[in-house]
């Protein structure tokens, strides 16, 4: 590989729940819940929101996210895409 080569990105477990959340499956849903919630919260009580408006945030967020994984190109970075998504 030469230095200017971007080497190929490989989906990873946040991917593969995001394409199956895109399916509708809530058994993913479930899943990528329990992974990415914890983090999503502390970004934003670090951002200064309370405790109680993180969790409205972040379940606000969820539901868009919910809404956008069809959309969701697998491959492309999954974290940033949740929290693009996500984000209110």
């Amino acid at each position: 590989m030469k230095s200017t080569d971007t080497p190929a990105r490989r989906p990873g477990p946040l991917d593969d729940l995001l394409v199956k959340v895109g399916r509708g499956d809530r058994d993913a849903f479930g899943q990528l819940y329990d992974r990415i919630t914890p983090l999503l919260l502390s970004r934003r009580q670090i951002g200064g929101a309370t405790p109680d408006e993180a969790a409205d945030q972040v379940r606000a967020g969820l539901v868009r996210l919910w809404r956008d994984a069809p959309g969701y190109p697998p491959g492309s970075g999954a974290m940033a895409w949740i929290w693009h998504h996500s984000h209110p």
